[in-house]
């Protein structure tokens, strides 16, 4: 037993290799246009998030109910038929269907597939290699993504705008082939239950605003990550597409930006220990607003320079967001506080995508990243003035 369910690790770092052979990264924005326009593709992601931030805890209460392994595989199921209906899709209705089912999917990987990876090194008393297992488990995913990116931009071209998606459904199935050899751990680290949650939640909020050393720091890292999800996960992709990208060149940009994410992961222990603290955070918020104010006259190689310098700092900002938190936050609430800081920067994006959507077909793309480059600086000189006034009346 001890021997099989040490290859669970190995399996894992498959899994993770082959569910994130995105072929459709670089080209989303152009299949999407091909049924419907920016305000559309901001209603998908507006359902999308829904999906996960809906789903993301009942799909803890299903592990404990069917065991982590099945529940990987049923996601990874869902994951397939999601990714197949949008590699078919016949209209909007079905693609807008198909891209909540695919985002409702996830929900069943994200905490399992981590859940199964530490009860796993538990059993075999390696539960001290977690961050180190967890950081080559990444390094597999970017690494897919990278190769991935590139064929997927092919595939678009050369084959059929569908083939991408169809890829990913097919890349699901062997996925599941190789879940279905893990081992279900003997450890169970967790037991979901509604009453914990709801207690979970209520502290992570109290251990974010409760104490006066904190809450004006949260205010800045809620702003700040806030504005970088609406440009990592729409605006960034609608620029590259609005300045007049290809398929084959988004994707080779996109690489650009994933290798990017690769070299600072690998050097995130170093990094910490260099730059982890708020000035470099907040000097670097307002260097990114900056060079979201240039946008307006911009073709798409700027597009893509811009593109890379926004993947640097967004990974070196999450570097450093993660070394504050563990600093002010005690361990003892660290994992709920991250849970509830990270739903709190999601549900703006919930609200506000569809209309963000909206307003770059009534404007521009360029306009919409302009104006919440200002509303960024704004908002960065506001709550970092009002930290220095508290800490200035603390020391007095």
């Amino acid at each position: 037993m001890t021997s099989s369910i040490k290859n669970n690790i190995k399996l894992l770092y498959w899994i993770s290799f082959f569910n994130n052979l995105l072929f459709w990264l670089g080209i989303w924005v152009l299949y999407y246009l091909l049924f419907t326009d920016y305000t559309g593709i901001g209603i998908i992601e507006t359902a999308m998030i829904i999906s996960i931030v809906v789903f993301e805890i009942p799909s803890g209460a299903l592990a404990d109910l069917l065991g982590k392994k099945k529940t990987l595989i049923l996601g990874l199921g869902v994951i397939f038929l999601g990714d197949l209906a949008m590699g078919l899709a016949p209209n909007f209705v079905v693609l807008f269907l198909s891209a909540f089912f695919s985002a409702f999917g996830s929900t069943f990987l994200s905490g399992t597939f981590e859940a199964i990876t530490y009860d796993t090194l538990k059993d075999i008393g390696k539960e001290k290699q977690y961050n180190k297992v967890l950081s080559k488990q990444r390094s597999y995913s970017y690494l897919a993504q990278a190769v991935a990116t590139i064929i997927g931009g092919l595939l678009y071209t050369f084959v059929n705008p569908r083939a991408p998606y169809l890829a990913v459904a097919l890349m699901a199935v062997v996925a599941i082939f190789i879940a279905w050899k893990l081992q279900e751990p003997k450890t169970d680290s967790e037991k979901f239950s509604w009453n914990n949650y709801r207690r979970q939640i209520m502290e992570g909020f109290r251990a974010l605003f409760f104490q006066k050393r904190i809450r004006k720091i949260i205010y800045i890292l809620l702003i700040v990550g806030i504005i970088y999800l609406f440009m990592y996960e729409m605006l960034v992709d609608l620029l590259l597409v609005a300045t007049g990208g290809t398929a084959m060149q988004i994707s080779m940009a996109l690489v650009l930006a994933i290798l990017a994410n690769v070299f600072i992961v690998r050097l995130s222990p170093w990094l910490k220990s260099k730059i982890g603290n708020l000035r470099v955070f907040v000097f670097m918020a307002f260097l990114y607003a900056l060079l979201m104010l240039l946008v307006l006259k911009v073709n798409f190689l700027m597009a893509v320079i811009l593109m890379i310098f926004w993947a640097i700092i967004y990974s070196l900002s999450l570097v450093i967001q993660s070394d504050i938190l563990n600093k002010y936050i005690s361990s003892k609430h660290r994992a709920t506080s991250l849970s509830t800081f990270n739903l709190l920067i999601n549900l703006p994006y919930v609200f506000m995508a569809s209309m963000f959507g909206w307003l770059a077909d009534l404007y521009s793309v360029q306009k919409v990243i302009a104006i919440l480059g200002v509303v960024l600086l704004i908002g960065l000189v506001i709550n970092v003035v009002n930290f220095l006034i508290g800490r200035k009346k603390g020391k007095a």
